[in-house]
């Protein structure tokens, strides 16, 4: 059996989510339209046949799974082989992700999974285009907090305090020498502080100060490297300010390693629906992280990236950026794409 995982979060906020969730019900005849025109669709489709309930929470996705299944069910594109498809919809987006509750609740056990295919949107591709590279895509991700400890007090007496929020700003300058000062320039690496949390006031030293960040690397020695620094800059900062420091890791994505022979199926599918104007092979990896690497670790696959870029409709902007926007007829092309890509494994 071969497992299609389809994420259309998109990376978005929750109410944008929200309305591309509600909307995916309109993607029914569009997919129709495209599996017609590559003849995936067959008058003997079980178009009715129901998906199980627990892989998915909105009556939307069960439309669109009910809809998909119909195309794995074409016994005579099957050639009548006893075959299984899944559909898989990734419940979650952002760390940990969904993919490692799926693992262990066994989706891919029972039948077992041979191969797995995975697409992403990509607003640096142009719509109607898709990317396949072999070898790492995305990056892992190590994502931590850290709280430092000070004492607090009226902020026009810091001699009776210990200022938690100068530690913290020496920690956030000192943590951005890891890559520039302790990296192999030519080793992709990131360190990242998003947040910062101290202080209710103006003329208050707050006891403590909490950071969040990330650090992102294409491999999980590097990643283990930057951990380390981490930790040096982190406790040996704070002490010196004679604050105290604390660091939580919390559980995150190992990098995703695309596998050149489930690449091959994508490209085939891609060339024969699209013609070679429509792949495109991405020049470096993504220094963002995606959890369908958790599915990489037990079963060979691959993901590749939709292009939604579309500067006519103003689909021009990155994920998470706050005016993102896709090109919504791409969706057909990836979907006919992980189509053709698992009738052509299944067949051989």
């Amino acid at each position: 059996s071969a497992t299609v995982t389809l994420d259309l979060s998109m990376k978005m906020t929750s109410q944008e989510l929200n309305m591309i969730v509600v909307s995916a019900s309109k993607y029914e005849q569009k997919i129709e339209d495209a599996t017609n025109s590559i003849e995936i669709l067959k008058p003997n489709l079980i178009e009715n046949k129901k998906l199980p309930s627990t892989l998915f929470k909105k009556p939307e996705w069960q439309r669109v799974g009910d809809f998909a299944l119909s195309w794995a069910d074409s016994k005579s594109v099957l050639h009548n082989k006893v075959l299984g498809v899944w559909f898989e919809f990734d419940s979650e987006e952002n760390p940990p992700g969904g993919a490692i509750a799926m693992v262990k609740s066994g989706v891919l056990k029972n039948p077992r999974v041979d191969m797995i295919f995975g697409l992403h949107v990509w607003p640096t591709i142009n719509a109607g285009q898709i990317g396949i590279k072999d070898g790492s895509l995305c990056a892992g991700v190590l994502d931590f907090d850290v709280e430092i400890l000070g004492k607090g007090g009226h902020g026009a007496y810091p001699q009776d305090t210990i200022d938690p929020i100068v530690c913290a700003a020496q920690v956030v300058s000192s943590l951005q020498t890891i890559v520039s000062r302790n990296i192999n320039p030519f080793e992709p690496a990131v360190v990242t502080i998003g947040k910062i949390d101290g202080g209710t006031t103006r003329n208050v030293i707050p006891p403590i100060c909490r950071l969040s960040g990330t650090a992102r690397a294409q491999s999980e020695k590097m990643l283990q490297q930057l951990k380390h620094k981490i930790e040096a800059i982190v406790y040996n900062v704070a002490k010196a300010h004679g604050c105290k420091a604390k660091i939580t890791y919390l559980e995150g994505y190992p990098p995703l390693v695309n596998e050149p022979a489930a690449n091959k199926y994508l490209s085939r599918a891609c060339l024969d629906l699209y013609g070679k104007e429509a792949l495109v092979s991405p020049p470096h990896p993504s220094m963002g992280g995606e959890d369908f690497a958790h599915f990489l670790g037990h079963v060979p696959g691959a993901m590749f990236l939709l292009g939604t870029r579309n500067p006519k409709i103003g689909a021009i902007h990155g994920l998470h950026h706050p005016k993102f926007k896709a090109d919504e007829n791409a969706i057909t092309i990836g979907a006919a794409v992980l189509t053709k890509a698992v009738i052509d494994f299944l067949n051989e």
